[in-house]
């Protein structure tokens, strides 16, 4: 194994200096990547931590990807497939990602890549679950809508019925899918479920994600960030403050055996 095991960590985050960090037992932010480094980040499901850089990618529009070693260094993808706009996740050390086109590719650590859809632009996309949620319109001049399909090197996307362009697609371990509408968190079941996500958020939901745990991010900046709020479970579900701040989080799948953390 020559990743870091993001999985040993609960949760990620892109602190507001623009650095990459995970979250340790104290409940600190540790960084393992520079300043201004990544605008985006994203688990595989065994663990390689993603980065949408902000480097720009020479083959067409759009970032470079990067993946986190062992050794903690960045190992940046090298291919001429275009540049990033949005990644995600994938099964074992793969990453998703999104083009300026919209067209949906696959690349493991190896760089190897391929194309697994390229009809109507996708705008959002989250894996998780050995299920693929994205944003995109059957016909052009449609409103975006949620669509869902299964994991394949060919998706055959599924409408979500009665729920248009959600942000901040994030799907869980049991492939189900939570997003923002409104700067409400939402969570999407099936079949063609959407519920409000939880209680007790004083401020609006900026960013959410979850694979084991959710997390979420304000819309409410401030000298250090936007504050985190962590999910509770009990009476419906409870968003709760923490002490942290970020740009962004990211949830992970967490297979670390152990007493459960505040967070």
């Amino acid at each position: 194994m020559n990743y870091l095991p993001g999985n040993d960590f609960r949760l990620w985050t892109i602190d507001n200096e623009g650095r990459i960090c995970y979250v340790n037992d104290e409940i600190k932010q540790i960084p393992v990547s520079p300043v201004d480094y990544a605008t985006d980040i994203a688990i595989s499901d065994n663990g390689v931590i993603w980065a949408l850089t902000n480097i720009p990618d020479p083959d067409g529009g759009g970032a470079k990807i990067a993946w986190l070693g062992s050794d903690k260094k960045w190992n940046s993808i090298e291919t001429r497939d275009p540049g990033a706009f949005t990644i995600s996740g994938g099964p074992e050390d793969q990453c998703v990602f999104v083009t300026s086109e919209g067209i949906v590719y696959t690349i493991d650590t190896r760089g190897k890549s391929s194309v697994i859809y390229n009809d109507n632009p996708v705008l959002g996309i989250d894996y998780g679950g050995g299920n693929i949620w994205g944003v995109l319109s059957d016909k052009a001049g449609e409103i975006p809508q949620l669509h869902y399909g299964a994991f394949t090197t060919s998706i055959k996307w599924n409408e979500f019925k009665g729920v248009q362009s959600p942000t901040s697609l994030s799907a869980n371990m049991k492939g189900e899918c939570v997003g923002i509408e409104k700067f409400d968190p939402y969570l999407y079941a099936y079949p063609d479920t959407s519920n409000l996500f939880g209680s007790g958020i004083s401020d609006k939901a900026m960013q959410i994600s979850y694979k084991s745990k959710p997390f979420l991010v304000s819309n409410e900046p401030t000298s250090k960030g936007n504050l985190i709020y962590y999910w509770l479970d009990g009476e419906g579900g409870v968003w709760l403050k923490t002490d942290l701040y970020a740009n962004r989080v990211l949830s992970t799948y967490f297979y670390k055996e152990r007493q459960d953390l505040a967070l």
